[in-house]
């Protein structure tokens, strides 16, 4: 059973369709690449899967579960990282992390707990003292990443995650979105860059998205990453 199924979704801005009829699937443990120009309408799609924005029609099924009209439900299983996250003043990254452990209901102790947890686990521990908006643009999308993992969702979704980044910062976040996909969490991306060079690519499915159908090319290669690619 995938994570993440769509059906036919369809999203109108006055006359255009940013989304029309779009199908998509992703398997459980997949790092799943959402590739396309800007305008393509990836950014709509992510926004509809994490239960910001409502479509037009269409269906959406979340871990077995048809959550197109059960906002609550959509958001409790997904882990959304924006393209750009606001900086909090004034709070420390472990302040800032028991901030959103909190919003989902884990406090004290135990959302001190989970804070110093998902650190470890985006290779961040050490940093729990350091302001937040003193922190590099890489070490701020690592722990926005961390934010996103507090309440333990089933689906981590990422908008743009290599924006802003240096080439160095952009390898060490891909090469820990793979050691997170080993553990188990299953990572859809979009970027309107080919993230998924074909070097690194398995069992890939590639497609191309028009207003009128979907084409598909299957390629093979050695690593755990799926694409589908907008344009």
């Amino acid at each position: 059973m995938p994570i993440l199924k769509i059906e036919k979704l369809t999203k109108k801005y006055g006359k255009t369709y940013a989304l029309n009829g779009l199908d998509m699937e992703v398997k459980k443990g997949d790092i799943y690449g959402f590739v396309g120009p800007n305008g393509a309408g990836k950014t709509t799609t992510l926004r509809i899967i994490s239960g910001l924005l409502k479509s037009d029609g269409g269906d959406l099924w979340l871990d077995g579960v048809r959550t197109t009209k059960n906002i609550l439900k959509q958001k409790s299983l997904i882990g959304f990282v924006p393209d750009f996250f606001g900086v909090y003043e004034n709070l420390n990254v472990i302040e800032y992390l028991e901030f959103f452990a909190a919003s989902y209901g884990i406090y004290g102790r135990a959302g001190t707990v989970r804070a110093r947890e998902v650190l470890e686990m985006v290779e961040l521990s050490g940093k729990e003292e350091q302001m937040v908006d003193s922190l590099s643009r890489g070490i701020q999308q690592r722990l926005c990443l961390a934010r996103a993992m507090i309440h333990k969702p089933k689906l981590l979704v990422l908008d743009e995650p290599n924006s802003g980044l240096d080439p160095r910062s952009r390898k060490d976040f891909q090469l820990l979105l793979q050691r997170l996909a080993r553990e188990d969490y299953t990572i859809l991306i979009s970027s309107h860059i080919q993230i998924c060079a074909p070097a690194s690519v398995s069992s890939t499915e590639v497609s191309w998205y028009s207003r009128e159908s979907w084409k598909t090319l299957c390629l093979r290669s050695t690593a755990p990453i799926r694409c589908a690619s907008l344009c």
